[in-house]
């Protein structure tokens, strides 16, 4: 059985809490897009935390994915030039 951290569950729910902001950009698209515009030319304290948060998540999502690169459920793959032929990521340069 794979192994599921703790902090996956919040993980994906704070994920999926963070992408609600594109329902707003479908509802209000100028306010939406005034409210980015202004938070990018600010370069305040709140762009510079929006922008720490998601490098932080950047790296910590990149450190896991290698860290548990062969625990994870696609250990092999479908080449996409070729019909049917397996490529086993695990074992690929053994």
């Amino acid at each position: 059985m794979k192994r599921i951290y703790s902090w996956e569950p919040w993980f994906f729910v704070f994920f999926g809490l963070f992408h609600m902001h594109r329902i707003w950009a479908l509802i209000d698209r100028e306010t939406y897009a005034f409210f980015w515009m202004r938070i990018m030319e600010n370069k305040g304290l709140q762009s510079f935390l929006i922008m720490g948060i998601l490098d932080g998540l950047c790296i910590v999502g990149i450190i896991t994915f290698f860290r548990e690169c062969k625990a994870n459920y696609a250990t092999e793959i479908y080449h996409p030039y070729t019909i049917g032929i397996k490529v086993d990521l695990i074992n690929y340069n053994k």
